[in-house]
């Protein structure tokens, strides 16, 4: 029993001695993990000071900027009125010159209003439609070179255009033999000689030639023509596709038309003016808004006289056109009004043209005779008649077709 008692109380002993000796160890421990936390809580605290201590830096520097600009910018302005000052000061301010200011800006506003007024009105639609005119009148200058025909007035016409455009390559041929010429020296410096080096120089030769031709086509149109049915057909097809886009057409073809009728000289009707007048009434617009023109044609010049406001008729302010030509005004894509002056152009062209055919289109010969009996039957009524009445029917634009099929 008493040896129990000592086992006992020696492993109690030995219990007690380890938990002091563990509670030691812990006590030891507790402060060396709570080292390192405070360690950090300093640093964080030593890191924001520093933070705070630049930011500081960069807001007194900031501010430093700010009033370096303003100071600036105060004394930039006080500059500025110093200068305006002076230059008030010395500036002559007298009411003569004001006004010689005042009329050169109103002379610098006018031209500029009319060279942008002339611009959209004539240049814009002149250009864009360019391509297409060149088209329609070189169609026409082809279908007249190259025309077989046993009529003799259209047989000299075909002959005149030949000699036109002929000579016209004759005054050109120095560029094609020049272009020709100088690629045929080329080829012969860069490679040996060959049985068909001559046509280094043709190709160049005859491609230039070609370009001057095409070039040249259109200005055939511009030639005087006789009377003749067919060439006044073949004619006011080319007119109604660019009447809308470029009216010009139309005065001249009238022009023409009227001072062959009556066999004006222009020279002669500027000095003694004729009694060879042409005139006839239209109206612009519709409905209630209509107003009434007058077209005149006198010594082969156009005119045409407003019975209702110049305003009311043409939609734009007279001052603005006031030295600009009757055709130039007129822009039948952007003003409603001016589709029926064109229109109206359109058939005093077609009466003139009518009567140029009736008043100089005599068969001097059996060969014309023919060919107008072959014309009129195979249309079976007068060409113009017809054309006037489609065209009153039911308007310029739908004539073309009708102009269209005299031409198969």
């Amino acid at each position: 029993m008493s040896l129990f008692t000592q086992l006992f109380s020696h492993l109690r002993t030995t219990l007690s001695s380890q938990n002091q000796c563990e509670a030691e160890q812990n006590e030891n421990q507790v402060p060396s993990q709570i080292q390192p936390a405070q360690n950090q809580h300093q640093q964080n605290l030593d890191y924001q000071a520093i933070k705070q201590q630049q930011l500081t830096k960069k807001q007194k520097k900031q501010n430093e900027l700010d009033q370096l600009s303003k100071e600036e910018n105060e004394f930039l302005s006080d500059q500025k009125r110093k200068i305006l000052q002076f230059i008030k000061k010395n500036t002559d301010d007298s009411k003569q010159v004001n006004d010689e200011r005042h009329k050169l800006k109103q002379n610098y506003y006018k031209q500029s209003n009319d060279a942008k007024y002339k611009h959209n009105m004539a240049k814009r639609s002149n250009d864009s439609q360019r391509g297409d005119f060149v088209k329609a009148t070189g169609q026409y200058s082809i279908r007249f070179l190259f025309l077989r025909t046993d009529d003799d007035v259209l047989y000299q016409y075909k002959r005149k255009l030949r000699a036109k455009i002929q000579w016209d390559l004759l005054i050109e041929q120095h560029w094609c033999v020049l272009a020709g010429a100088a690629l045929f020296g080329l080829t012969r410096l860069l490679k040996k000689k060959s049985q068909f080096d001559g046509l280094y120089f043709l190709v160049p030769y005859t491609l230039v030639n070609y370009c001057f031709f095409v070039e040249r086509l259109h200005t055939l149109y511009e030639i005087g023509y006789p009377s003749h049915p067919l060439i006044f057909q073949a004619r006011t097809q080319v007119v109604n596709n660019m009447c809308y886009a470029y009216p010009t057409i139309l005065k001249n073809e009238i022009e023409y038309l009227h001072s062959k009728i009556h066999e004006i000289d222009s020279e002669k009707a500027e000095e003694e003016p004729t009694k060879n007048r042409y005139e006839r009434e239209f109206t612009a617009g519709k409905g209630a808004a209509q107003s009434r023109f007058k077209i005149i044609v006198q010594d082969g010049k156009i005119y045409l006289s407003c019975i209702d406001k110049f305003e009311d008729i043409f939609e734009i302010s007279r001052e603005i056109v006031s030295e600009m030509e009757l055709t130039d005004i007129l822009d039948p894509g952007m003003f409603e009004n001016h589709k029926d002056i064109t229109n109206a152009l359109f058939d005093v062209y077609l009466d003139l043209g009518k009567d140029y055919i009736k008043t100089k289109f005599q068969p001097r010969n059996e060969m014309q005779r023919k060919a107008l009996e072959r014309i009129q039957n195979k249309y079976g009524v007068d060409i113009q008649e017809q054309l006037k009445s489609q065209v009153d029917k039911d308007g310029l634009k739908e004539a073309t077709e009708l102009i269209k099929s005299f031409g198969k």
